[in-house]
């Protein structure tokens, strides 16, 4: 209680103050001045002397990397209290510069190896496209897809308890539809899909925890509009529907049909200082009978503050429905909030921060959640080819079931060579 009290308090307590600042800013920098000067983000500013060149093949700009990282790890909960872990990460992406269409690819691996178990040794991927089709200069076709295989890593309220080492997941995602612009309305009409996989999971006594009640897939079809109603303001409405297919186990089906409306605004109160509001209320019908059915108000909200070309802030919150395969509990109901801060220690020299704060109520059970991470990190770009960086992480998650706490530690060095 104390930590989500002093958490909320200065997280209040800070926007308050960016607020406050926000029309000092406004005066200090006209608009169109910052405009023109480029008034971005730290990780948004161009470095052209410290990025990759790339490969040229035709239309195409290939930036192929490789990278070596070594961790090590403090998790309480695991059969291990300390674990050095090495881990060989590499990427390929392909921009397009078409004259008018898009089409990107990224690809990613990881392998990863223990210095004490060779039997945990194991491989992620990830592939991912993007695209998108010009019927003329107001409509667009677009799209997105990506597959992937994680190792579930990080404290997560669903993953199991006493477990050996991390569990793993596939990964499916896509969207794509119709986008239309007139004038200042825009509007866009389209659909979503997304199955999570869950592979076995491995006990500290050498045991198996079967994950297939946690698989489930989502089609949602949406449609949406926007109007800009001046320079530096959006207002936007979307709704849709959501088909959910969790099968659970024996004794639960958890397949629910729903609804989602949600309206908003995006604005920058000057060009230092971004603002999106976003509120709605979700709707989740569950076939099986006793299951609690979910009806809930939904919100999302983000702050970023250009303090400096040097400093920049970013707050959020949000709070949505997500799925569980926790006892009787129809779904979770998870609340977050979240600060981020980058500074500019020299051009090619990177700072960041950040902390989070979620709660989890389980619609149906007894159970809430409390998860804090925070995270710090060095990023240094030596050159356009090297990049190297230093971190540590914490995360802590807190349940009113005490067999879910957990609390995790990592230290990470890496070197990245960018083609």
């Amino acid at each position: 209680m104390t930590h989500s009290w002093l958490f909320a308090t200065a997280s209040v307590a800070t926007v308050a103050t960016c607020c406050a600042c926000a029309s000092a800013a406004a005066e200090d920098v006209p608009w169109d001045l910052a405009k023109e000067y480029g008034a971005v983000g730290v990780r948004e500013r161009p470095r052209t002397a410290y990025e990759p060149d790339g490969i040229r093949i035709g239309n195409y700009v290939m930036l192929p990397e490789i990278g070596f990282r070594t961790s090590l790890s403090s998790d309480d909960s695991g059969s291990r209290s300390r674990d050095l872990k090495y881990d060989l990460v590499t990427a390929l992406e392909a921009r397009s510069q078409l004259p008018r269409h898009l089409l990107d690819f990224k690809a990613e691996g990881r392998a990863t190896a223990h210095h004490d178990s060779e039997e945990l040794r194991y491989i992620d991927g990830k592939l991912k496209v993007i695209g998108r089709f010009d019927i003329d200069h107001r409509t667009s076709l677009f799209g997105d897809a990506s597959t992937e295989l994680v190792h579930e890593e990080n404290v997560d309220e669903e993953r199991p308890a006493g477990i050996s080492r991390p569990s793993a997941v596939w990964i499916s995602r896509a969207e794509g539809g119709l986008k239309h612009r007139m004038g200042r309305i825009d509007a866009a009409i389209g659909a979503r899909y997304s199955r999570f996989d869950y592979q076995d999971a491995e006990t500290n006594d050498g045991g198996i925890i079967n994950q297939e009640s946690r698989n489930y897939w989502t089609v949602e079809p949406f449609a949406m509009v926007g109007y800009r109603f001046s320079p530096g303001y959006r207002a936007f409405a979307e709704v849709s529907g959501s088909r959910l297919e969790n099968k659970g186990d024996a004794t639960i089906d958890r397949d629910a049909v729903g609804t989602r409306a949600n309206a908003g605004v995006e604005f920058e109160l000057s060009p230092l200082v971004r603002i999106m509001l976003k509120g709605g209320y979700v709707q989740h019908d569950y076939s099986q009978p006793g299951l609690s059915d979910i009806a809930a108000p939904v919100y999302e909200a983000r702050l970023d503050w250009l303090v400096s070309p040097l400093v920049s802030l970013s707050f959020n919150t949000r709070r949505d429905v997500y799925a569980t395969s926790f006892g009787e509990a129809s779904g979770r109901l998870v609340t977050a909030y979240g600060v981020k801060a980058d500074y500019e220690i020299w051009r090619n020299l990177l700072l960041s921060a950040e902390g989070t704060f979620k709660l989890a109520d389980y619609v149906g059970e007894d159970r809430t959640d409390k998860i804090w991470v925070g995270r710090i990190g060095l990023d240094y770009m030596a050159s356009k080819h090297w990049l190297f960086n230093v971190g540590f992480e914490h995360q802590e998650l807190v349940s009113s079931d005490s067999q879910f706490d957990r609390r995790f530690d990592r230290v990470t060095v890496g070197a990245k060579y960018r083609f």
